[in-house]
């Protein structure tokens, strides 16, 4: 049967749309470095005693170090002392100083000492200073980016940042378009604009709640501190309110039900975010040949398209004799995160009054793990999500892997001997279908036939290419 919108918003509520959301939750598309207040130690482990907080991203440079003054919590970090209570060496300052990145961070502050200020994230040179702070003067309760190479600070707008409540913050800056973004729980609250880029170099160490050159508590971080994420990019506004959501869940007590206009969004039994949206349909007028566009968000995945009558919410696949002649990103595997992905079909222009304003495209994903889900150009928002392969409607293409391999980044073919990859047709390639085991052997006896030679699978299955 398949599953309704309505049934993955109530689903999402309980579990997540399929898996349980964790510190694998958040967007990884340029994800550089990632610490976690659960996760202290590495994923799924918590180290009440550790004085180091752990990169969850694997790149041990880039471990924190944690000053004495630090009291770990459940869920991240408290500090009263004067210290600087974690310090990174100088690889964080590699992407900063770039110009181009998004930090976020979630924590709950508490008043700071000096008329309110108090430092979430710092880094500084020898002659140049860069952080974000809490504002307790000028515009009151604001987010305030400071860099001695600015000349001055860009604040976001008032309140957006108000002791004694939590929240998840963004903040984004694009060397390429000279500007500054403000976010707090996904929602933007100021844009600035820059004439040079707001950063220090690429060699200086960065403190996470506080400052490298002045131990002073009147800038200290107060309060408790749950996450910080720094990425090599400009995380789009969709992306930054679902881990927003991420966090909120995490730590801060809400439901993933909260958050009904990410209800697209699914989640796989690793806790790796999935989402398939965006999908968009162009026909030529002459030839027939339709373009079909999507974007993937979260984690990469096997894709396939069908292609069904103009009813959406009774509708019947055009049949798998007519899917034919698709090429681009479908049937594989398409790891192209955030980008926007193009689909071609050939329709058959024998078809009276067959064109695509008559018809609405559903595009599949497939992890790794098998967690299923779909998206629409149908209805703007429709989604919908499957227990299973067999509950997938009949009539659409096949993904390119006939047994997947144990890691999706593995290689992408394993044939006798040197034999090069066999590319098939569309003639075979459309009838695979998330063939069942008995369908699939007969599939490939035909190839075998064709090719005259054996395909011989091997340990971590047989892989067939499509053109």
């Amino acid at each position: 049967m398949k599953k309704t919108a309505a049934f993955a918003a109530m689903l999402a509520a309980a579990t997540g749309a399929y898996g349980a959301i964790n510190s694998h939750s958040y967007v990884q598309n340029g994800l550089v470095a990632q610490y976690d207040g659960i996760d202290n130690a590495g994923f799924g482990t918590h180290d009440p005693s550790t004085n180091k907080w752990v990169n969850l991203k694997g790149d041990e440079d880039l471990d924190g170090t944690v000053a004495s003054g630090v009291s770990w919590l459940a869920d991240g970090w408290s500090v009263s002392a004067n210290c600087k209570p974690v310090t990174v060496g100088n690889k964080l300052s590699q992407t900063t100083g770039t110009g181009t990145f998004t930090i976020q961070f979630a924590c709950k502050p508490k008043t700071g000492a000096n008329s309110g200020r108090q430092c979430f994230f710092s880094q500084y040179d020898a002659s140049n200073s860069f952080g974000i702070e809490h504002n307790g003067t000028g515009v009151l309760n604001s987010l305030r980016l400071y860099c001695a190479k600015l000349g001055t600070s860009v604040s976001s707008d008032a309140d957006a940042m108000i002791v004694d409540r939590w929240a998840s913050v963004s903040v984004t800056s694009s060397d390429t378009m000279k500007n500054i973004g403000f976010f707090t729980n996904g929602v933007s609250c100021g844009a600035r604009s820059f004439a040079s880029t707001p950063v220090v170099n690429g060699n200086c160490a960065s403190v996470i709640g506080g400052e490298p050159y002045n131990n002073s508590r009147d800038m200290a971080f107060r309060g408790k501190y749950n996450a910080f994420r720094l990425y090599d990019r400009v995380l789009t506004e969709d992306e930054i309110k679902i881990n927003a959501a991420v966090d909120a869940v995490r730590f801060n007590g809400a439901s993933w039900s909260d958050f009904p206009e990410l209800s697209t969004c699914s989640f796989d039994e690793d806790g790796y975010l999935m989402q398939l949206k965006d999908v968009a349909v162009e026909q030529d007028p002459v030839s027939r040949q339709t373009k079909i566009t999507y974007k993937i968000y979260g984690k990469p995945a096997y894709v396939t398209v069908d292609v069904l009558t103009n009813s959406v919410e009774n509708s019947a696949s055009i049949g798998l004799g007519n899917v034919t002649h698709l090429s681009g990103d479908v049937n594989k595997f398409v790891d192209r995160v955030g980008e926007t992905c193009t689909i071609w079909w050939q329709a058959d222009k024998s078809w009276p009054g067959h064109e695509t304003s008559q018809l609405y495209v559903r595009v599949y994903g497939r992890t790794h793990h098998k967690a299923l889900y779909c998206a629409t150009n149908g209805k703007n928002g429709d989604s919908f999500y499957y227990d299973d392969e067999s509950q997938i409607p009949a009539g659409i293409a096949a993904v390119s892997t006939v047994a997947q391999p144990e890691d999706p980044d593995a290689a992408e073919s394993s044939v006798a001997g040197n034999a090069a990859p066999i590319a098939l047709d569309t003639r075979i390639g459309d009838r695979l279908a998330f063939a069942s085991p008995d369908v699939l052997d007969t599939l490939i006896r035909d190839v075998e036939e064709s090719e005259g030679r054996n395909l011989v699978t091997a340990s971590n299955g047989l892989t067939i290419i499509f053109n």
